[in-house]
């Protein structure tokens, strides 16, 4: 039986995963030791480990949900994006696990941007309303990493006009205190022209 290192030196960086579904069909029967190791922190770097988190898809690797969700800490790492479409799908079935993440490493605000810039924003809106609470306590909180923006980018989605109103000229005061802000402050501003 061939190593997982030596399974992912079949995979190309440079090929879709509809142009190599040969090759990732080799993953079809990876034993759960193997799962583990692909999900492990080793393979944060590695486009192919990515590709093949993708092409496994949720349902084969849900079980390491919590391991998932930590490639997605740094969008710059290669297989950040590759994981967070692997999530993507899940909808309802990991929102326990975000709630988590949140609550224990909400002050990890680049984490909690990318969760909801990468994942929950590409959801329907009926998902978006399941994670209402935890939105709006991270729009409350107003950081300089972007994250209560995203927030309100989806809250904008389930909220009442009036509401996204009050909310984004809350959210408007707190961003103006961090000078680096200003594409989100100019967002927020052309939006609230429009109310």
């Amino acid at each position: 039986m061939e190593t997982l290192d030596q399974l992912l030196s079949k995979v190309s960086w440079d090929k879709t995963i509809e142009e190599q579904l040969d090759t990732l069909h080799l993953f079809d029967t990876i034993t759960g030791e193997q799962i583990d190791e692909l999900t492990s922190g080793k393979y944060v770097k590695s486009t192919e480990a990515g590709i093949v988190m993708q092409y496994l898809g949720f349902e084969k690797l849900k079980h390491k949900t919590d391991e998932l969700l930590e490639f997605i800490q740094d969008m710059n790492w290669p297989a950040a994006g590759y994981v967070a479409h692997a999530l993507i799908p899940a909808g309802e079935q990991i929102i326990p696990n975000i709630k988590n993440v949140f609550k224990n490493y909400g002050d990890d605000k680049i984490w909690v941007h990318w969760i909801i810039g990468q994942i929950i924003h590409q959801w329907e809106d009926r998902f978006i309303i399941l994670s209402k609470e935890e939105l709006l306590n991270i729009l409350e909180e107003g950081d300089e990493e972007g994250a209560s923006f995203e927030a309100l980018m989806c809250l904008k989605r389930i909220v009442t006009k009036d509401e996204y109103f009050i909310l984004a000229n809350e959210l408007l005061i707190k961003l103006k205190t961090y000078k680096h802000m200003e594409y989100e402050i100019q967002e927020i501003e052309e939006e609230l022209k429009n109310y």
